[in-house]
């Protein structure tokens, strides 16, 4: 027969257990008198997972300079104003809470087209930080650098 347990609904998810050791040794009985056995898997996220996709826009038309992102305490060095995806990608893996694969990115060049950064590798499926931004920009009409969340990121449910 099976032992007695406390049901309790922890972040998206029953936990047939008094406490995460208890969950791998005992034995489950659900209302219904449906039985489980020890380790067995009561239930599972449903919802799909999704990385964190910023998106970097760039406005005022700047003719010179470049631009700074800060992800989670790193500034990346100097982002040319008129930088691919592919640049963008080379000065975010370059930051140690990044690294190689941390991110991918779509569109640009900039400023002309916004490039699309979505958070990949150990990064991926999850919330992470707004990046900030600051910039060294010259020419055009008060020109300035925004970055915004496109998805945020979640481990799914």
């Amino acid at each position: 027969m099976a032992t007695a347990a406390t049901v309790i609904y922890q972040n998206n998810g029953l936990q047939p257990a008094t406490n995460p050791e208890e969950a791998k040794t005992m034995c489950v009985r659900l209302p219904g008198g449906v039985d489980y056995p020890a380790g067995q898997v009561l239930g599972a996220r449903t919802g799909a997972a999704a990385s964190d996709v910023q998106t970097i826009t760039i406005t005022g038309t700047p003719t010179g300079g470049g631009f700074y992102l800060t992800f989670n305490g790193y500034t990346t060095g100097l982002i040319d104003e008129a930088a691919t995806a592919a640049a963008v990608v080379t000065a975010l893996e370059a930051l140690p809470n990044i690294g190689s694969g941390g991110v991918t990115a779509t569109g640009g060049a900039l400023p002309g087209a916004d490039v699309v950064v979505t958070f990949a590798g150990a990064l991926a499926s999850r919330k992470v930080p707004l990046m900030t931004t600051s910039h060294v920009f010259t020419g055009g009409s008060s020109p300035s650098v925004v970055v915004t969340q496109t998805t945020a990121g979640s481990v799914g449910q």
